[in-house]
């Protein structure tokens, strides 16, 4: 008899953990034991190149995340000079309409944390601008006032079809600017000019943030060495510009001894004489007797010459990295001998982790949120890893069976995604809905009220929806379009939207009578239901796709829920369906097959009716329910109504 191999219990702990607690033991000892050798044996390079590293990163992270912080400040000034170009061109507003270019003066300065002041000019460079006080204030800029010579000559030398255009430096009333320019053309003439002023009062800011946060020295400067940020004190930089020639203080009249050594260099003509990592030019500046690492990377795109980014600390940082790596080794020795009695306790928390990981993960694939949990942490950092990893992806699909019903979700893994996600066409019923009057509602609603009003609103509808097997394919607005057929197909598909529709209706009745008893305003609304061939599958870019469909039904179906409008009677909800519709409904509802007991619908003929963008008239029914309440007085019965079960 062959020989067979012993069964491991989920409760026989005798076996399974010790074991993988001893390969723990022996693989970590063994493996801290090597590298602990081969550290003490590469002592000598990995210092160098440990150090070598460390100025590497400082230099290229801190210079990066300068020059971001940079753009970050700059570049959405250029973007809405640029929109606002495009808004001329557009032929949204004319140089001679003040009023209208006054409030989109406004409105982008008041957008825009960056630009201190915005201004237009027309061919005959008269202007017209607002600047930005304390606060939100905004003020006038007087049109009197000379224009200075350095914004003439940058919107002189814009073109027609330019992009905004960064220009010269400007002192004005103790303050270094920047300015961005971009031609107002149209029918490819410049008709004027639009420039916006940026202080360089924040760069300093931005400056002191980042030093602060990396104990490290920041300075920003133009071609020539003119300071335009420094993460000294206001007082160092304000003294300096006092003492300045014209206010624009050098970069050797800050008072800070390693950058008056660093300025004597002749920075662009002859180099540094140093590595440069990455873009970043390394120098070595001694001050005060003590060894500096200055490290400079040009930025450019901001006025016809870049400017210069730069950051220094003492050189004794970066050789304290040498230490840290001897006590890293002494660890290590240590290490080796805790490691092992950690192993043991590590392999019984892996192995526990892991049936955590299993069990929650088959939750997770059958959507079954309710018993799903979120794992806890672990010492293990690869185990730590997958339980942040999972309870992220919990997470994502919690929050994505928010914007994709998990109904939808389970139809299509039943169905087969494969299959039921290729777009094909079939003959499915289409419902789509919409709130009159929704714009002159929400005037009169704060925003959070709005949202909760359409929040309960959307409740409603996707209830009764989901409650006759219908898919919710996207909320537009205030309207919701859903359709019935797929992607599990259905005989009485077009029954089922009637009867959903009918249900809405009553829903929103019974929510009025609640609305008006509690002081909430009540709605009104238009549903159209159509039934015809569409198309339904994945639509969309390869990385975003959408379960939905197109055709020409679904055109329909709107210009029947348009068409509501005029056909309400009186009604709080109107529902119009198709002649096909109705035909299908009656029929499906014909058939006791389906096993549905929802009570009567009932069909009144609207007659034919021409739709927008058809040819041909459509056969149009009005659905009536027991309980749909007609808000006008009562009116006679239709003689040629319909009543289906």
């Amino acid at each position: 008899m062959a020989h067979q191999p012993a069964r491991v219990g989920r409760n026989d702990r005798r076996f399974w953990p010790m074991p993988m607690a001893l390969v723990l033991a022996g693989g970590f000892g063994g493996l801290i034991a090597v590298a602990v050798t081969v550290v003490i044996i590469l002592t000598g390079y990995a210092n160098y190149a440990n150090t070598l590293a460390l100025l590497n990163d400082k230099s290229v992270l801190m210079i990066g995340a300068v020059r971001g912080a940079l753009r970050g400040q700059l570049d959405p000034t250029n973007r809405m000079i640029n929109r606002f170009a495009e808004l001329y061109r557009a032929g949204k507003f004319s140089l001679d309409d003040h009023d209208t270019i006054d409030a989109y003066l406004t409105g982008a300065l008041l957008g825009n944390s960056s630009a201190e002041a915005l201004i237009v000019y027309d061919a005959s460079l008269r202007k017209r601008g607002v600047y930005s006080g304390n606060g939100a204030q905004i003020g006038e800029i007087e049109t009197e006032i000379e224009t200075n010579k350095t914004i003439l000559d940058l919107i002189r030398s814009v073109k027609p079809n330019d992009p905004a255009k960064w220009g010269s430096l400007v002192f004005a009333e103790g303050e270094l600017y920047a300015n961005v320019s971009a031609p107002l053309t149209r029918n490819n003439k410049i008709d004027g000019y639009l420039v916006a002023a940026i202080g360089t009062r924040d760069l300093s800011r931005i400056m002191r943030d980042l030093a602060q946060r990396n104990n490290i020295t920041l300075f920003l400067t133009t071609f020539d060495h003119r300071v335009l940020g420094y993460s000294g004190t206001p007082t160092q930089r304000q003294s300096a510009i006092v003492k300045a020639p014209k206010n624009v203080p050098h970069l050797s009249q800050l008072g800070d001894p390693v950058l008056a050594a660093f300025a004597d260099r002749e920075i662009f003509a002859d180099g540094f004489g140093a590595a440069a990592l990455e873009g970043v030019e390394v120098a070595n500046i001694q001050a005060d007797d003590n060894p500096h690492i200055v490290m400079t990377a040009q930025l450019a795109g901001y006025g016809p010459k870049p400017w210069l980014i730069g950051a220094y600390l003492p050189a004794h940082r970066v050789g304290s990295e040498f230490m840290r790596m001897v006590v890293s080794i002494a660890a290590a020795i240590g290490t080796l001998i805790v490691a092992l009695l950690l192993a043991v306790w590590l392999g019984r928390r892996i192995s526990r982790s892991l049936r955590d990981i299993s069990q929650q993960s088959s939750y997770l694939a059958a959507l079954d949120f309710e018993h799903a949990r979120e794992l806890s942490g672990s010492s293990v950092r690869e185990i730590n890893n997958a339980a942040r990893a999972f309870n992220a992806m919990l997470a994502g699909l919690r929050a994505f069976t928010v914007y994709v019903p998990r109904s939808l979700v389970n139809k299509l893994i039943s169905a087969g995604i494969d299959q039921a996600g290729r777009s094909h066409e079939l003959e499915l019923t289409v419902l789509f809905t919409d709130i009159e009057g929704f714009t002159a509602l929400s005037e009169n609603l704060p925003a959070a009220k709005t949202a909760e009003l359409l929040n309960h609103h959307f409740e409603i509808l996707v209830q009764c929806i989901d409650g006759e097997g219908g898919t919710v394919d996207k909320f537009m607005g205030d309207g919701v379009l859903a359709f019935w057929g797929a992607p599990d197909r259905m005989a009485d598909h077009a029954a089922a939207a009637c009867r959903a529709a009918a249900a809405i209706a009553d829903a929103i009745e019974a929510d009025n009578a609640r609305a008006l008893a509690s002081g909430r305003p009540p709605i009104r609304m238009r549903i159209g239901v159509h039934t015809g061939p569409v198309i339904v599958g994945n639509i969309g870019a390869y990385d975003r796709v959408n379960y939905t469909i197109i055709g020409d039904t679904v055109n329909v179906c709107q210009r029947l829920q348009a068409l509501g409008k005029e056909h309400s009677n009186g009604e709080a909800v109107s529902v119009l369906v198709s002649g096909h519709t109705r035909d299908q409904a009656h029929d499906q509802a014909s058939d006791q097959a389906h096993g549905k007991t929802g009570g009567q619908l009932a069909f009144e003929s609207v007659g034919k009716q021409q739709l927008r963008g058809r040819r041909g008239e459509v056969d149009i029914w009005r659905l009536r329910s027991p309980t749909i309440k007609n808000l006008a007085a009562d009116k006679p019965a239709v003689n040629h109504s319909h009543s289906v079960a």
